[in-house]
Parts: structure tokens; C-alpha cells; sequence
């Protein structure tokens, strides 16, 4: 008798799904509002020198943006920097203008780099210490993170800060998601993914983004909603499939019974459990404990490891170069930052038409193909199109499309990487997965082009990019409506791409 036996005797789809699924994507929220909040902190509103030595400036306001007309720079050190009215960022708190514009993408690659460990990390806490515990511990240091660096005395403190906030990051987004997957059946799954939690996150950030313009106070907004999560830890149990996998049983036999009393099941008896915990070969499973170097034993796997972390790579450097470099698409930074936040909402329609009608890897390839396509129109339009504000337009319009599409592959790959993997691997593969993407994402404000002339190498490493994703995609086995792996690696041949 296999885990999904289990499950589904207690239910994978009733009551006590609703609510695991709701709390753990609500710690991913936190995760997501933390994330892109870098993106408005580092921008850098219109200012002026307001005293005598810039008397004779010829333009009212400058940014790193523009072509510095009045030599404000020139004098900034006896200069009283006046940042137009509206907007609170690091950069209006510390000043990061002129000399100090590194100091911005500095925060940015810091938290990045935070991310890219706290992938690391959090894959093998999550398989070592079990979903609930990596997961609540990560969302109680985001709260009190974000609410202790609205007090930071300099950048350099809020530096260090934000570089745990970026573990936390990246602690919670693999985990969140296995937590929910492992309760989920097949058609549970589905749903999962087409929830547009990811999507609805982004958007509401950029609602409040449009409307606070305090960086002080969207951090401690962060902060107040993940301690609010974090109190449902009294209640979520661990995993049950975690329990199973690492030799549990009679902690899985509580989970269980609270599952199938929640849902209104009959609670299945103690040898159903005891049946669960041995193998397809009537073997007792003997528990222990995995490392990253347990995903490189078995050719297989390791084949499947190297094509995912490709994918992971070259997909979110493109959509983290949309997501952070707003502020060079044509427009005003805030709306563009709403609405390329609240695009990625009606992308999820795409996405359950997809689950519905194809299968994982069609799905992946289809949603990936449009932002290719995307990027090449950019640098078609680049070249044929004369007139600077419908040429402006167009690119930003089809920013848009591809950060959304990009968007929608993500929610389904997120399934498909987790259905590839047994149990006792699925968190670390998550976690290995996560920081490829992550090494994307310190890589893509490089690509942001400072000038125009940039925008075509830009867009011909993102095409590229895509491409390589495409490619690995197809190569993938299909996952759609296969049970879960569990403790045993299957060494069954894999059916080749059609």
C-alpha cells in the first residue's frame, strides 16, 4: 500500500486541503511582497540642488536616469539634495544619488545573493527538518526582519538586513509549495498551480506601491501580514508524506487521523500505515538522511537535475530582467511598475485553459514560445520603427506580455519540477532548482541597458535564453497524472519528448 493509497482514504481534495493550501501560499505571499519590493526601494525619484551654487541650472529636476543638464553632480557636496515630493525610497533616505547610484544596485545584488543561499539552505532544512518547521521558522525571521529594518541607521545596516531577509526569501518559496504539493492528489495539483497566488501577490504589491510610496511602511506592512501567517503554525501539521519518507509512522498515523477527521473521512487504521512504510519489493524502508550529492547517484535523476536548473536559469533571468528593470521602459516608473504587476493576474486564465487542455511540458513550451516571440518583435521594432514614443509604446507593451508568459511557465513548471522528484528528494531539487534561478536573477540588472543602444544585446541574450529553455523543456519525461514518488527512486526508462 502506497502513500497516495493513504491519502486518498483520508481525502486530497476536502477541507483540511483548503486551509493547508491557503496558509501556505500566504507565507509565499510575504516571500513574493519582500522580493520586489527592492525594485521600488532602489528607484530613484526626480531631484534638485536647491541653493545658490546650482542657481544656474538650466532643468529643475535630474535622475540617474537622465542626462544631468545642470551640473547638480558637480556641486552635490555643497549642494542641499530636494528630491521631488511623493516618494520615500532608500534612495531619498541615504541619499544614493551621483556618486552613491552604486550603492543601489548593490542593495539589490545583496538581497540577491540572500536568495541564492536561502535556496541552498532551505532545500536541505526542508528535507532534514520537515516542511512545517523550515517553513514557519523562515516566515517568523521574514516578519521580524522586515519590521526591524525600518529602523536601520545607514545602508550599510539595512544591507545586512535585507541579505537575511533574501535567505528567508528563497527559505520559504520551495518549501511553501512542496508543503501544499505533498497533500494535494493529481487534480489537486492542477488547482494548485492555476492559482493565481504568484500573480495576485505581484499585482497587490504594486497597487500598494502605487499608493504608499514609503518604503518604511510597505516594509512593515511585510513584516505585521507574515507574523499574522506564522500564527497558523498552531495548527498546520507536517507533512505527512515527509513522515512516511524519513520512517515517522506513528507521527504520520496522528497526521492522518486529523486529515481524514477534518475532512470528514473514515481515519484509516494503524497497519495501513505500517503496509505504506514498506517499499514495492515488501522491503521496510530503512530512513535516512539526504544530501544535495544523493541527486548526482542515480543517472537518471542527475539527467533531470541538470535539464531543470537549466531551465530555472535561463527563464528567470529573463523574467527578473522584466521585473526589476521597469524603470527602463517608456512611461512613468509607477505606473508601469502597477501595471506590470497587475498583468501577471489575467495571465492565469491562460494557464488553467493550459493545464486543462494539454499536457505539462506542451503547456511549458507554449507559454515560453510566446515570450520568445515577444523579445524577437522587441528587436524587430527596435530597428524598423522611427517614431520614439509609438517605438517606446510597442516595447513596453510587449515587455509586458513576455514578463507575463514567462510568469504563467513558472506556475506550471513549479508542478511539473515537483512531480519529477520522489519525496525524499523533492525539497532539495526544489531548493537546487531556486538558486539557479536566483543566480539568473543576480545576473539580470546587469542586462539592464543604462542606454538605448544596449537594448538589442539585451534582448538577443533574453531570446536566447528562452530558447535554451524551450529546448530543455521538451526533453522533459511528461508528469501529467502520474502519482507521486515517494521513498524509492524509479529506474524505469523515461518515455522520450513526441
Amino acid at each position: 500500500m502506497d502513500m497516495e493509497t493513504v491519502l486518498r482514504a483520508v481525502g486530497t481534495s476536502g477541507r483540511f486541503q483548503i486551509v493547508v493550501v491557503l496558509v501556505t501560499q500566504a507565507a509565499r505571499v510575504s516571500a513574493i511582497w519582500s522580493l520586489f519590493f527592492i525594485t521600488f526601494g532602489i528607484y530613484e525619484p526626480p531631484w534638485h540642488c536647491d541653493n545658490d551654487a546650482s542657481s544656474n541650472a538650466t532643468s529643475p529636476w535630474t535622475n540617474g536616469s537622465e542626462v544631468i543638464t545642470n551640473n547638480s553632480c558637480d556641486v552635490i557636496d555643497s549642494c542641499d539634495v530636494k528630491f521631488q515630493e511623493g516618494s520615500s525610497t532608500l534612495v531619498t533616505e541615504w541619499r544614493l544619488v551621483c556618486d552613491q547610484t552604486w550603492v543601489s544596485t548593490t542593495l539589490a545584488t545583496i538581497q540577491m545573493v540572500g536568495v541564492t543561499l536561502g535556496a541552498v539552505i532551505g532545500g536541505q532544512t526542508g528535507d532534514l527538518f520537515g516542511r512545517k518547521l523550515s517553513m514557519y521558522g523562515y516566515t517568523l525571521i521574514l516578519s521580524i526582519a522586515n519590521i526591524a529594518i525600518i529602523f536601520s541607521p545607514s545602508w550599510e545596516v539595512y544591507a545586512a538586513i535585507v541579505f537575511i531577509i533574501g535567505i528567508c526569501i528563497s527559505g520559504i518559496f520551495p518549501i511553501a509549495f512542496v508543503y501544499a504539493v505533498e497533500f494535494l492528489g493529481p487534480r489537486g495539483r492542477d488547482v494548485l498551480t492555476a492559482l493565481p497566488i504568484w500573480n495576485a501577490a505581484v499585482g497587490s504589491l504594486g497597487v500598494l506601491t502605487f499608493f504608499i510610496r514609503n518604503w518604511k511602511h510597505l516594509h512593515l506592512i511585510t513584516g505585521v501580514y507574515s507574523g499574522i501567517v506564522f500564527l497558523s503554525v498552531f495548527w498546520t501539521p507536517e507533512s505527512l508524506r515527509w513522515l512516511y519518507a524519513h520512517g515517522k509512522i506513528e507521527e504520520a498515523h496522528a497526521v492522518a487521523k486529523k486529515i481524514g477527521h477534518v475532512n470528514g473521512r473514515e481515519v484509516p487504521d494503524f497497519e495501513l500505515l505500517n503496509n505504506a512504510e514498506k517499499d514495492t519489493t515488501g522491503e521496510k524502508v530503512v530512513s535516512r538522511k539526504y544530501t544535495y550529492l544523493d541527486l548526482f547517484k542515480n543517472r537518471r535523476i542527475a539527467l533531470l537535475v541538470v535539464k531543470v536548473v537549466l531551465i530555472m536559469f535561463t527563464s528567470n533571468l529573463a523574467y527578473l530582467f522584466f521585473a526589476l528593470g521597469v524603470k527602463v521602459f517608456s512611461g512613468d516608473f509607477y505606473v508601469n511598475f502597477m501595471l506590470y504587476s497587475l498583468a501577471e493576474i489575467p495571465i492565469v486564465l491562460v494557464v488553467a485553459l493550459v493545464m486543462r487542455f494539454l499536457q505539462r511540458r506542451h503547456g511549458c513550451m507554449f507559454l515560453l514560445s510566446v515570450a520568445c516571440l515577444s523579445c524577437l518583435l522587441i528587436l524587430a521594432i527596435f530597428y524598423t520603427v522611427e517614431d520614439e514614443s509609438a517605438r517606446g509604446t510597442a516595447i513596453t507593451a510587449l515587455g509586458l506580455i513576455a514578463k507575463s508568459f514567462i510568469q504563467g511557465f513558472c506556475q506550471i513548471s513549479n508542478v511539473l519540477n515537483a512531480e519529477l522528484f520522489p519525496t525524499v528528494l523533492r525539497g532539495l531539487t526544489i531548493g537546487l532548482m531556486v538558486t539557479a534561478a536566483n543566480i539568473g536573477g543576480v545576473i539580470a540588472p546587469v542586462l539592464i541597458p543604462q542606454n538605448p543602444g544596449f537594448f538589442p544585446i539585451t534582448f538577443s541574450i533574453l531570446t536566447a535564453a528562452l530558447l535554451v529553455s524551450i529546448l530543455m523543456v521538451w526533453l522533459l519525461p511528461e508528469t501529467k497524472n502520474r502519482p507521486l514518488e515517494d521513498v524509492t527512486v524509479s529506474k524505469s526508462s523515461e518515455k522520450h519528448p513526441s
